[in-house]
C-alpha cells in the first residue's frame, strides 16, 4: 500500500470524534461523585464508562483505518521532527487505550453493573473483588493524566508547525470546510 500525504474524510472523522469525546470525558471524570467500595455507581459514572467504551470502539476503528490507509508524514518535516511526531502519535494511542482499558478493568473488579448508554450490559474484562480496585483506579488516573499531557504536547506541536514553521500541518487534519476557512484567515502558506 502506498502512503498518501493527505488524510481522507474518514481519517479526519476518526480523528475529531475522539477529540470531542475526550473533551467531554475529562471534565465528566473529574466532576463525577466518587463511588465508595460497596456503592453502586451513579448515572455519571455509567455515562463516563459508556463514553469510554465509545472512545475504545472509535480508536480501534481508527487504528485499523490507519493501517489500511496509511498517510505519509509531511515531506517538509526534518527527520528528527518525523521521529518525534511518529513517537508522539503512538504514545497517544498507548495512553488512550491504557486509560480506557484500565477504566474498564477498574469497573469490572469493582463489580459495577455498567450498561452501554443504558442499552445493554458490558461484560467485565477481569474478575470481581480483591484489593486491586484501588490500584486499577490509580492506573486509570495515571494513564488519563499521561493522555492529557500528550494531548497538550500534540496541540503545542501543531501550533508550532502552524505559527512558527507555517507548514500547514493543521490543514491536513481539519475537515474540508474548516480547512478552507482556516486558510482564508491568512495563516502562513507553504511556498
Amino acid at each position: 500500500m502506498k502512503d498518501t500525504v493527505d488524510y481522507n474524510t474518514t481519517a479526519k472523522f476518526l480523528h475529531w470524534i475522539p477529540v470531542v469525546l475526550i473533551a467531554v470525558q475529562f471534565p465528566l471524570g473529574w466532576l463525577m461523585k466518587p463511588t465508595g467500595r460497596d456503592e453502586v455507581p451513579v448515572a455519571s459514572v455509567n455515562l463516563h464508562f459508556s463514553i469510554g467504551m465509545l472512545i475504545l470502539i472509535v480508536l480501534t476503528v481508527r487504528l485499523g483505518w490507519r493501517f489500511l490507509h496509511p498517510v505519509g508524514m509531511e515531506p517538509s518535516l526534518a527527520p528528527l521532527q518525523k521521529r518525534i511526531a511518529h513517537t508522539a502519535h503512538w504514545l497517544l494511542y498507548a495512553a488512550s487505550f491504557g486509560t480506557v482499558l484500565t477504566g474498564w478493568a477498574h469497573a469490572s473488579v469493582r463489580g459495577w453493573p455498567i450498561k452501554f448508554f443504558g442499552l445493554f450490559p458490558v461484560p467485565p474484562i477481569c474478575a470481581q473483588g480483591g484489593e486491586i480496585p484501588h490500584v486499577l483506579g490509580d492506573y486509570h488516573k495515571g494513564f488519563g493524566l499521561a493522555l492529557l499531557t500528550l494531548i497538550c504536547v500534540h496541540f503545542a506541536g501543531v501550533m508550532f508547525h502552524e505559527y512558527v514553521q507555517g507548514d500547514k500541518i493543521l490543514v491536513r487534519m481539519l475537515p474540508r470546510g474548516a480547512s478552507e476557512w482556516w486558510l482564508r484567515l491568512g495563516r502562513p502558506a507553504q511556498s
